[in-house]
């Protein structure tokens, strides 16, 4: 063999270098390990001033290019993340009878701008709703006038169930590839204040009575609970299907 013959050392590096950066490369999953713990690091260091740290979602969408991540996936997963940004706190009445603010998100094959026109008129023309509020990214309805409350009023059939909210606001995003996310929610803190105020008042007629009987005769005493809790629980199931007709 010829010592100044190089080409067998040559391919034998070659093929080192390669095996070397297959052994450096990282998974998806790796991927997602290393940024989790580069934020954490990040974020201890910096201090709690996060607004400041703060990019926009164009500039997050061409960092997941880079490593990898299709743009429909991240501008997926911002709109979730900013669907869910806006949460309700865990008061006693939402323990008691459930969430006030009510969400609907859809993905649709269409763009945005079709989309956002489209969902408009139907909350204008087929729900009654009045557009109080309208910017680039979103639109706030509501139905606060004399016309919208008498249609509420007398609506027995639950179908303007959207015109019984106190407000409703419209979200649509561009998430790529020609299609658009639908995000609608609507606050029913009005319905649920109603609900619980007639389930309170009820049972306080009811729970009276038996506790002026209790003091001539202790068994009406233990009535007492019973009747007043009867009337919340059947007021919140009716909370319940209410809001399912809303969704």
């Amino acid at each position: 063999m010829d010592p100044y013959d190089t080409n067998e050392n040559v391919g034998t590096n070659e093929n080192a270098g390669t095996n070397e950066n297959v052994g450096t490369r990282l998974t998806p999953a790796e991927v997602e390990v290393v940024l989790r713990r580069a934020a954490e690091l990040s974020a201890r260091r910096r201090g709690s001033d996060t607004f400041a740290q703060s990019v926009s979602p164009e500039l997050l969408v061409q960092v997941a290019g880079a490593l990898g991540i299709a743009e429909h996936d991240a501008r997926r997963a911002i709109f979730d993340l900013l669907s869910d940004r806006a949460a309700e706190p865990h008061t006693l009445a939402y323990k008691l009878y459930g969430p006030a603010r009510l969400k609907a998100v859809r993905e649709v094959e269409r763009p945005a701008e079709p989309t956002r026109k489209l969902l408009e008129e139907l909350l204008r023309d087929e729900q009654g709703l009045k557009l109080r509020r309208k910017t680039e990214a979103s639109s706030l309805w509501d139905s606060v006038d004399l016309l919208g409350t008498m249609r509420r009023a007398l609506d027995f059939a639950g179908h303007y169930s959207l015109l019984k909210a106190r407000s409703v606001e419209l979200r649509v995003e561009d998430v790529g590839y020609g299609r658009s996310g639908a995000n609608l929610a609507a606050d029913v803190s009005n319905q649920r204040g109603e609900y619980i105020s007639m389930g309170g008042i009820l049972g306080a007629t009811l729970a009276l009575p038996l506790a002026i009987a209790g003091v001539d005769n202790w068994l009406y005493f233990l009535t007492v609970i019973p009747a007043f809790v009867a009337p919340g629980f059947g007021f919140k199931l009716a909370y319940k299907k209410a809001c399912g007709g809303s969704t």
